[in-house]
């Protein structure tokens, strides 16, 4: 423990990660931030394959699915958790199941995790 003041001890800035991806609209080349990109099938696999990893993980097990609020009696579980999310479920979302509406962007992806 240190007796340093606190203003000595902040935590470091680090820098902003942006992404920039390189598309063709109307055979020009535009520069777009990846929060815009469309979310295109070699990143969606890649993102499929990294979240299956961490699914296998033991500290993923509360996050494999979604929480079942009434079964466990949680009654103000969905006015505390406003967007509730799961790592099945943005698996789902990215392998395109049919009964999930599909990620139209990165940034819907990002969002949710």
């Amino acid at each position: 423990w240190s007796e340093a003041s606190p203003k000595s001890q902040s935590k470091p800035k680090l820098p902003k990660v942006q992404q920039v991806v390189t598309s063709k609209v109307d055979g020009k080349q535009s520069n777009k931030s990846s929060k815009d990109a469309a979310l295109e099938p070699t990143m969606a696999a890649k993102c499929v394959r990294e979240i299956k990893r961490i699914m296998t993980t033991s500290a993923a097990r509360w996050f494999l699915e979604p929480v079942n609020a009434e079964g466990l009696g949680l009654s103000d579980y969905h006015k505390i958790i406003k967007k509730p999310m799961d790592l099945g479920t943005i698996c789902g979302r990215i392998e395109g199941n049919s009964s999930l509406k599909p990620y139209r962007s990165l940034k819907e992806l990002v969002d949710d995790i």
